[in-house]
């Protein structure tokens, strides 16, 4: 990743986020749960296949990134390496300290 192409990283974990978050909302829930949504993909094998490519590409755009916020400073702006470091740190705390909010969700929708 070089500072020019960054901004095209950046878009695509947007547009990653922006089709699999709502993509989640649409996979199957315990039988007679009411849900306010419909249930689009109910087999719990599409489920498996959304969150295996939403990692990977995760995993994949996540690592050039966070490996190359060192080139992308030159080595004068650690403090915008290490912010990025603690937010990613923060967001990997938070998402595993909130994950048992996911069955709460499923029986709000």
């Amino acid at each position: 990743m070089t500072r020019k192409n960054a901004k095209w990283f950046i878009l695509a974990l947007f547009i990653q986020r922006l089709i699999f978050v709502p993509l989640y909302f649409l996979c199957n829930a315990p039988k007679g749960t009411p849900r306010n949504i419909p249930i689009l993909l109910p087999h719990d094998w599409q489920y498996i296949t959304i969150v295996i490519i939403d990692h990977t590409i995760m995993s994949i755009l996540g690592g050039i990134v966070s490996l190359s916020m060192s080139r992308m400073t030159n080595g004068e702006k650690q403090k915008t390496e290490d912010g990025f470091i603690v937010i990613s740190l923060l967001m990997g705390v938070c998402m595993g300290i909130l994950s048992p909010l996911g069955p709460l969700c499923v029986k709000l929708l």
